[in-house]
């Protein structure tokens, strides 16, 4: 997922496919604490919002710039996801 991140900053995907590829990672995390729900639950909303809003306006071009602080924010989320599921997949160094 975080390769979406690059992908879209560098413009090789849109917007929407960047907010729908983490609204399905969103669904398919099942066991993930309440915290880190709600954290990337409201970041998620910031960049669906904006998608919904340049959909709205016919804006084809979003500069990312907008978007800089909720995309480092789920980017620091899906690391420390990333980072726990690690953990429980290598058990406890």
């Amino acid at each position: 997922m975080l390769q979406r991140l690059v992908a879209f900053e560098m413009k090789s995907i849109s917007l929407g496919q960047l907010v729908s590829g983490l609204e399905a990672l969103n669904s398919a995390l099942q066991e993930v604490d309440t915290y880190w729900s709600t954290a990337f639950l409201a970041q998620w909303s910031v960049l669906e919002d904006v998608h919904a809003d340049a959909l709205d306006r016919e804006i084809n071009d979003i500069p990312v710039s907008l978007l800089e602080r909720p995309l480092e924010a789920i980017e620091r989320l899906l690391s420390s996801a990333l980072q726990k599921f690690e953990w429980v997949g290598d058990g406890p160094q």
